[in-house]
């Protein structure tokens, strides 16, 4: 499975108009969550997919020194969209990808010191938590993980 979903020439216009992309990431979404709805998850993946991509130009595009919290409720919201989806299809170990890039991502925008850090912080801790219990959840369930692994934990986003 691919983990591009836009083109080449969508991204670059995306890129060179970011205000294109939230109306574009909000259309992907509703579209994505449409069929998802209608149980067509392959096609819903897709959409999901282009609309996490868009988020993620709107996080990558937006330079000034405070994130407006519409752009990472966006990211965080496609997210939790499209690795749903990745859920519901048996996908974990793409999950698994797609939540360590938006891990990297979420922290580099943390390090940026913006006034949302906290908020992005505790995002980071939930993603984190998803993603162990992604590889650790029987193990977490039956007490079988090591003790001595260091787990952070959260409330869920999605």
């Amino acid at each position: 499975m691919k983990l591009a979903f836009l083109c080449s020439n969508h991204r670059n216009w995306l890129l060179s108009r970011p205000d294109e992309a939230i109306r574009s990431c909000a259309t992907l979404w509703e579209t994505g969550w449409s069929l998802y709805r209608q149980q067509r998850l392959d096609e819903a993946l897709s959409y999901m997919g282009c609309a996490l991509e868009s988020a993620e130009i709107l996080l990558s595009a937006t330079k000034k020194q405070a994130q407006p919290v519409e752009v990472i409720e966006w990211f965080l919201r496609t997210l939790a969209g499209f690795t749903q989806t990745l859920k519901v299809l048996g996908k974990f170990e793409e999950c698994k990808i797609v939540y360590q890039m938006a891990i990297t991502r979420l922290e580099k925008e943390s390090s940026r010191g913006t006034v949302l850090k906290t908020h992005i912080d505790l995002q980071v801790n939930c993603l984190t938590h998803e993603l162990r219990f992604l590889n650790y959840g029987n193990q977490i369930n039956t007490g079988q993980v090591n003790q001595t692994q260091h787990y952070r934990s959260g409330t869920a986003v999605h």
